[in-house]
Protein backbone atom coordinates (compact mmCIF):
# COMPACT_ATOMS: atom_id res chain seq x y z
CA UNK A 1 0.00 0.00 0.00
CA UNK A 2 1.48 3.22 -0.61
CA UNK A 3 0.62 6.48 0.21
CA UNK A 4 1.49 9.86 -0.88
CA UNK A 5 2.77 12.67 1.01
CA UNK A 6 0.26 14.66 1.85
CA UNK A 7 -1.35 12.21 3.16
CA UNK A 8 1.55 11.02 4.91
CA UNK A 9 2.87 14.91 6.25
CA UNK A 10 -0.87 16.78 6.67
CA UNK A 11 -1.38 14.99 10.11
CA UNK A 12 2.08 15.29 11.19
CA UNK A 13 1.58 18.93 10.33
CA UNK A 14 -1.81 18.85 12.07
CA UNK A 15 -0.33 16.81 15.51
CA UNK A 16 2.02 19.63 15.58
CA UNK A 17 0.40 22.70 14.95
CA UNK A 18 -2.02 21.32 18.16
CA UNK A 19 0.77 20.84 20.35
CA UNK A 20 2.52 24.31 19.50
CA UNK A 21 -0.88 25.79 20.07
CA UNK A 22 -1.29 23.98 23.64
CA UNK A 23 2.04 24.80 24.55
CA UNK A 24 1.64 28.50 23.32
CA UNK A 25 -1.46 28.80 25.84
CA UNK A 26 -0.05 27.09 28.61
CA UNK A 27 3.30 29.40 28.54
CA UNK A 28 1.34 32.57 28.49
CA UNK A 29 -0.92 31.47 30.88
CA UNK A 30 2.28 30.27 33.37
CA UNK A 31 4.05 33.57 32.83
CA UNK A 32 0.59 35.93 34.11
CA UNK A 33 -0.06 33.77 36.81
CA UNK A 34 3.74 33.81 38.03
CA UNK A 35 3.73 37.54 36.97
CA UNK A 36 0.66 38.25 39.35
CA UNK A 37 2.04 36.12 42.14
CA UNK A 38 5.18 38.18 42.02
CA UNK A 39 2.94 41.08 42.19
CA UNK A 40 0.69 40.71 44.75
CA UNK A 41 3.27 38.82 47.53
CA UNK A 42 6.60 40.12 46.30
CA UNK A 43 7.94 37.92 48.68
CA UNK A 44 11.48 36.74 47.82
CA UNK A 45 11.21 33.13 48.72
CA UNK A 46 7.76 33.10 46.94
CA UNK A 47 9.69 34.99 43.96
CA UNK A 48 12.87 32.21 43.82
CA UNK A 49 10.21 29.06 44.06
CA UNK A 50 8.48 30.66 41.04
CA UNK A 51 11.11 31.42 39.42
CA UNK A 52 12.11 27.48 39.53
CA UNK A 53 8.91 26.32 38.63
CA UNK A 54 9.15 28.61 35.37
CA UNK A 55 12.48 27.31 34.71
CA UNK A 56 11.17 23.87 34.84
CA UNK A 57 8.11 24.50 32.50
CA UNK A 58 10.28 26.24 30.26
CA UNK A 59 12.60 22.98 29.85
CA UNK A 60 9.91 20.49 29.69
CA UNK A 61 8.19 23.20 26.57
CA UNK A 62 11.46 22.76 25.01
CA UNK A 63 11.97 19.46 25.27
CA UNK A 64 8.08 18.67 23.67
CA UNK A 65 8.41 21.09 21.35
CA UNK A 66 12.44 19.58 19.73
CA UNK A 67 10.93 15.84 20.02
CA UNK A 68 8.16 17.29 18.00
CA UNK A 69 10.03 18.71 15.57
CA UNK A 70 12.34 15.55 15.70
CA UNK A 71 9.29 13.29 14.85
CA UNK A 72 7.48 15.67 12.51
CA UNK A 73 11.29 15.87 10.67
CA UNK A 74 10.01 18.66 8.61
CA UNK A 75 12.01 21.66 8.02
CA UNK A 76 8.96 24.28 7.70
CA UNK A 77 8.00 23.72 11.00
CA UNK A 78 10.66 24.84 12.92
CA UNK A 79 10.19 27.65 11.61
CA UNK A 80 6.81 27.97 12.78
CA UNK A 81 7.83 27.11 16.13
CA UNK A 82 9.81 30.41 15.90
CA UNK A 83 6.52 32.13 15.20
CA UNK A 84 5.16 30.54 18.11
CA UNK A 85 7.96 32.31 20.52
CA UNK A 86 7.90 35.20 18.67
CA UNK A 87 3.58 35.22 19.56
CA UNK A 88 4.25 34.16 23.43
CA UNK A 89 6.60 36.99 23.95
CA UNK A 90 3.98 39.88 22.12
CA UNK A 91 1.41 38.34 24.32
CA UNK A 92 3.69 38.15 27.30
CA UNK A 93 4.19 41.92 26.94
CA UNK A 94 0.77 43.19 26.55
CA UNK A 95 -0.44 40.84 29.19
CA UNK A 96 2.26 42.45 31.25
CA UNK A 97 1.47 45.90 30.60
CA UNK A 98 -2.55 45.25 30.90
CA UNK A 99 -1.45 44.33 34.76
CA UNK A 100 0.73 47.55 35.73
Amino acid sequence: MQYDKVSVIFPKICLFVVVVVVVEVVAVEVVVVILVVIHVVESFVVVVVVVVVVVVVVVVVVVVVVVVVVVVNLHVLVSLGVVVVVVVVVEVKEKKTNLK
